[in-house]
């Protein structure tokens, strides 16, 4: 096979693989849209939820009890979008949280 061959094979391998790894987000939060893994050190438990703070945006995004997920990779997920704040979409965190 020639070797441009072989580079597009592993490109669609390698970006297959990616987008297999979060294809686990459920429709109801976002679907990989608007999902993106986060430092768990970044979310902070407040009262009756949670607090991400954007760091390039400064904003601060809530997420009640009701939009905590349980992360199926154990590294933690926020789920937002502009159209969001203050609150976010979902949030996946290894649990328990």
């Amino acid at each position: 096979m020639p070797k441009h061959l072989w580079v597009l094979a592993a490109a669609v391998m390698l970006l297959n693989g990616a987008a297999a790894a979060h294809s686990w987000h459920g429709e109801s939060c976002c679907h990989d849209r608007d999902c993106h893994p986060n430092p768990c050190e970044q979310i902070e438990k407040l009262g009756d939820g949670w607090v991400w703070r954007d760091i390039a945006t400064k904003h601060p995004y809530w997420f009640p009890h009701d939009r905590l997920k349980a992360s199926r990779d154990n590294a933690c997920h926020v789920c937002v979008s502009p159209k969001t704040v203050p609150g976010g979409i979902c949030l996946y965190v290894p649990l328990p949280a």
